[in-house]
């Protein structure tokens, strides 16, 4: 039902505004279906302008030879903003960004 629901971007936006905290939990704590549940999660990446995007859809535009990818979590964009180590990270990427 979910991956129905995922396929229409818009009614998915809706939905995953109400239940999205309840997928990040399962996909955490619900060793069984973690991978099926991964498959649902809408992240925000370091791209400024970027709406959020599915987990597939962010591996799919990874540059080749990317093997790994770095995230951070916390209540908001705003408050994961202001990790101290955050801006150490991007330099070190290649990512600074001026915002």
């Amino acid at each position: 039902m979910f991956a129905e629901i995922a396929e229409k971007q818009h009614g998915y936006k809706m939905f995953y505004e109400q239940f999205g905290e309840c997928l990040k939990l399962s996909a955490h704590e619900d060793a069984k279906n973690r991978t099926k549940v991964a498959e649902l999660l809408q992240l925000h990446t370091a791209e400024p302008g970027d709406e959020q995007i599915s987990l597939k859809r962010y591996v799919d535009r990874m540059d080749d030879g990317q093997n790994n990818n770095f995230y951070i979590t916390g209540d908001s964009i705003a408050a994961v903003s202001t990790f101290p180590f955050l801006e150490t990270v991007q330099e070190r990427l290649g990512m600074r960004r001026n915002n």
